[in-house]
């Protein structure tokens, strides 16, 4: 079966105004940490030398932290070149680190709802449970008229959560009404949410009530952030970064690697536009993902009859096989739950089995 033809995201080109060291970092499922400071051109800065990281946190300066799934928290000083291990918690579900700087806590939050929070990073303590499981990201709010902030915690399903006295009691308030739900963030005054398929929600409310404004028109969204000005940045598990600016997403430059899993900024920088060119983006499906064992992807036609390599959540080779269209099935009935990836030419996409 033939997919229809879908028409072509335009990529800007643009240029960014960077303050001095202000750069955007994405890191990905095996460690690689690449930056850039311009939007089109990346830089290998490191690997943190774990492939379990789930979340990467920058500050203001030259520190930065990355977390890993296992609890494992490491540190660098040199703007991410060298990592050095400085804390180890008794999770094996980490998802999200996060520095609250109005009132000077850390907080580690794991899918299944702990939360771990602390004035010193290599001292937090388990303070709560949100009350849920499944949780993606936590935020605090950020409020232009001042008074005290909010946070907020969201799951994978759409379910989100509030606290009002710095994380240690949590309600559940509402549910955006998407599933897939890969990241949440602040902007001004607004809550901001993005799934894995490419819907954005907001909530002007403090999160009582979710409206879809935008959708792009790419799977595998994998992060998204927003800086002080109000500016979202917007990227996919392929590595290509878009940022949000006068009512439509400007695509802009690509590492040209996969696994992509999240963004950290030290600015983040300010962007300038000066002019635009045109590209079209490829359409990369897997749906549904998670699913409980047989998949339906959808590629580029010029990838048909290719070869994909399948490996297991430790990286193994499990299979190798032709692809006879542009909407092939992939059955992994046969393997156990857990992380596939499917390697095709240079693109990589993450397969989830419930």
């Amino acid at each position: 079966m033939k997919l229809p033809n879908f028409p072509p995201i335009l990529l800007w080109m643009v240029l960014f105004v960077v303050p001095v060291d202000a750069y955007l970092d994405l890191f990905t499922s095996g460690g690689d940490i690449y930056r850039t400071t311009d939007g089109s051109t990346w830089q290998l800065v490191a690997n943190a030398g774990y492939a379990d990281g789930t979340a990467y946190l920058v500050l203001q300066g030259d520190t930065s932290f990355f977390l890993t799934q296992s609890g494992l928290l490491l540190r660098s000083t040199d703007q991410g070149n060298s990592w050095t291990p400085i804390a180890s918690y008794p999770v094996s579900d980490a998802v999200d680190l996060i520095y609250h700087e109005s009132n000077g806590y850390y907080f580690l939050l794991t899918q299944s709802g702990d939360l771990y929070r602390g004035t010193q990073v290599t001292n937090l303590n388990l303070i709560s449970n949100l009350g849920g499981t499944g949780f993606v990201k936590i935020v605090p709010e950020r409020l232009s008229g001042g008074g005290t902030p909010y946070h907020y915690a969201v799951t994978s399903s759409g379910d989100l959560y509030r606290s009002t006295d710095n994380g240690s009691s949590w309600s559940r308030i509402s549910n955006v009404g998407f599933p897939n739900i890969v990241a949440l963030t602040t902007q001004q005054d607004t809550l901001q949410v993005l799934t894995y398929d490419g819907n954005l929600l907001r909530s002007t409310n403090r999160g009582a009530s979710w409206t879809l404004w935008s959708t792009i028109s790419q799977v595998g969204a994998a992060s998204l952030v927003a800086d002080k000005e109000g500016i979202l940045f917007l990227c996919l598990e392929t590595g290509e970064l878009a940022w949000y600016r006068n009512g439509s997403w400007h695509w802009l430059g690509t590492p040209s690697q996969t696994g992509v899993l999240g963004m950290a900024t030290s600015g983040p920088p300010t962007i300038r536009y000066e002019g635009d060119t045109t590209h079209p983006v490829d359409i990369w499906k897997v749906y549904p993902n998670p699913g409980r064992g047989l998949f339906r992807l959808a590629i580029p036609a010029e990838y048909q009859d290719k070869r994909f390599t399948l490996h297991g959540p430790d990286g193994r080779l499990i299979r190798i096989q032709r692809l006879l269209d542009t909407n092939p099935l992939l059955d992994l009935r046969h393997l156990p739950s857990g992380t596939y990836f499917l390697r095709i030419g240079d693109h990589t996409l993450k397969v989830v089995k419930d």
